[in-house]
C-alpha cells in the first residue's frame, strides 16, 4: 500500500501448519455464520459429516459442537482486532 515492495515474512511471524489449519478453519466457520449457515451446517462442511440427523441431546453434547463453538470465539476474536497480534509477529495466548 506505500508502494514499498513486500518482504517475506520473517520466521517468528510466519503460522507452522497446525495454526495455518486452524486458521482456514476459523475462516470458513465465520464465513458460513456470516452467511446465516446453522450451526450444525457448519459443524457438517467443517467435519465433513452429517449432524442434522442427530437429536437435540445428541447435537448438545456432540464433541464437535464444542469444537466448533471455540472455532468461532477465536475467530470472532481474530475479527475483533486479534488478527493485528499476527500482523505484529506477536504471540497469540491461548486461553
Amino acid at each position: 500500500m506505500t508502494g514499498r515492495p513486500v518482504r517475506p515474512i520473517p520466521s517468528l511471524q510466519a503460522l507452522s501448519a497446525s495454526e495455518r489449519q486452524r486458521a482456514v478453519l476459523m475462516l470458513r466457520a465465520w464465513d458460513g455464520a456470516a452467511s446465516g449457515a446453522s450451526r450444525r451446517d457448519i459443524a457438517g462442511v467443517l467435519f465433513r459429516s452429517d449432524f442434522n440427523g442427530l437429536s437435540a441431546a445428541e447435537w448438545k453434547s456432540a464433541s464437535e459442537r464444542r469444537q466448533l463453538a471455540r472455532i468461532l470465539a477465536e475467530a470472532r476474536a481474530m475479527v475483533g482486532g486479534e488478527y493485528l497480534t499476527l500482523l505484529r509477529g506477536e504471540t497469540r495466548r491461548r486461553r
